[in-house]
């Protein structure tokens, strides 16, 4: 094919061609290795803000551990204790995550005058990363809910 070309267009040397992602990846390098870089970062600060959730919320219920039981003493089903459970964990999930898209988002229009890629208009990409957040606190604490709404009233007032 390349012999056709350098006839048709009567070039004298011989041309190389490549494919589109052949001729295109010396400029893609930077981007790609950019955006795995801080997706690599993004997955380990969820991790970590997952670890730091889930040993807050095993200390607050092992403080909590009476207080649950005389819940269920009293009569609380165990889905209104896990809802309370749920409740009250993320709460200050939920006011920290929305603290940190409006600040994203401040900084995001400050900085979009000097770096015109920037964009503040992207409701996707907040939106994502917030339910990512809430859904990952979510399923951190489920398990400390589902264990306290199993505990059985009678054991735990014998504790106390």
């Amino acid at each position: 094919m390349a012999s056709r070309l350098n006839e048709a267009f009567g070039a004298g040397g011989a041309v190389e061609i490549g494919s589109v992602s052949e001729e295109l990846a010396p400029w893609l390098d930077r981007p790609r290795f950019l955006a795995v870089l801080f997706g690599t970062l993004a997955t380990i600060a969820l991790l970590l803000a997952a670890l730091g959730l889930y040993a807050v919320a095993s200390f607050e219920m092992s403080r909590r551990h009476h207080e649950m039981g005389v819940r269920l003493a009293l009569g609380a089903s165990p889905h209104d204790l896990r809802r309370h459970i749920l409740r009250i964990t993320l709460r200050p999930v939920v006011f920290g995550t929305a603290a940190g898209a409006l600040a994203i988002w401040l900084i995001v229009r400050l900085a979009g005058a000097s770096v015109p890629e920037l964009s503040s208009r992207d409701p996707w990409t907040y939106g994502a990363a917030v339910g990512l957040v809430l859904v990952t606190a979510a399923l951190v604490v489920w398990p400390h809910a589902r264990r306290a709404a199993r505990l059985r009233p009678a054991v735990v007032l014998r504790q106390l």
